[in-house]
C-alpha cells in the first residue's frame, strides 16, 4: 500500500495504452515496429504519455493499477531497465513483477546522458555508479530520468523471470538483447 515509506507506485498496462502493429495493416508495413499511443479529444491517435508526463500526471493511477509501492523511485528506473523482479513486502512475502507494455518512447540510457554532463567518467559508469550518483543528487533526480522519456508497465507474476519468448530464462544461459537488433532465439557466443 502507498504510504510515506512506500510512495513510488509501479504500474499496470494503462487502459488507454493502444498498441498498433502497422503489419496487420499491410504488407509493406510488416517490418515496421509497433507503435503506442493513446487516442486524444480529437480522436486522434497520437504518441502515449512521456515519463516526465506520467510522472506529473496527478490522476494517472486512473489509467494504470499500481501493482506495489516501492521505497526508491531509483529501484523503480532499475526495475524497468530490467523488464521484471522481485519485491519483497514489508511482511517479508515477495511478489513478482513482470513486463506487460511500454509507452513506445524511444529507451535513453541515463548512463550516457551523465558520461556527457561530465558526472561520471566513462571508465567507472556503471549500474551502481548511476544509484550512487542519483542518491547524493536527489534534486537533480528528474533532470537525469526524465531523460529518458521510456516508461515500462507491470503485470504481477508467477515463476519466471521470462524472457522475449515468453519463456523463463536460464541462470548463467540466457541473456538480455534488445530484439530490434539481435532477433529472438538466436544464438550468442561471449
Amino acid at each position: 500500500s502507498k504510504s510515506a515509506v512506500y510512495p513510488f507506485p509501479v504500474y499496470s498496462r494503462p487502459d488507454d495504452l493502444i498498441v498498433v502493429r502497422p503489419g496487420r495493416f499491410s504488407s509493406k508495413y510488416k517490418d515496421m515496429p509497433s507503435l503506442s499511443g493513446r487516442v486524444n479529444s480529437q480522436n486522434e491517435l497520437i504518441p502515449y504519455y512521456t515519463r516526465a508526463e506520467i510522472n506529473a500526471k496527478k490522476d494517472f493511477s486512473q489509467k494504470a493499477t499500481s501493482i506495489v509501492w516501492l521505497e526508491s523511485r531509483i529501484d523503480r528506473f532499475f526495475l524497468e531497465i530490467q523488464g521484471s523482479g522481485r519485491v519483497v513486502l514489508p511482511d517479508g512475502e515477495v511478489t513478482r513483477v513482470q513486463y506487460s507494455a511500454k509507452n513506445g518512447r524511444p529507451y535513453r540510457a541515463i548512463g550516457g546522458y551523465l558520461i556527457r554532463k561530465g558526472e561520471i567518467p566513462r571508465e567507472k559508469m556503471s549500474m551502481q555508479a548511476i544509484r550512487r550518483w542519483l542518491e547524493a543528487h536527489p534534486d537533480r533526480m528528474d533532470e537525469v530520468l526524465h531523460t529518458n522519456p521510456s516508461v515500462v508497465f507491470f503485470q504481477e507474476g508467477k515463476g519466471g523471470p521470462y524472457g522475449c519468448l515468453g519463456v523463463a530464462v536460464t541462470p548463467m544461459r540466457s541473456i538480455a538483447t534488445d530484439v530490434s537488433i539481435f532477433p529472438k532465439g538466436a544464438l550468442c557466443f561471449m
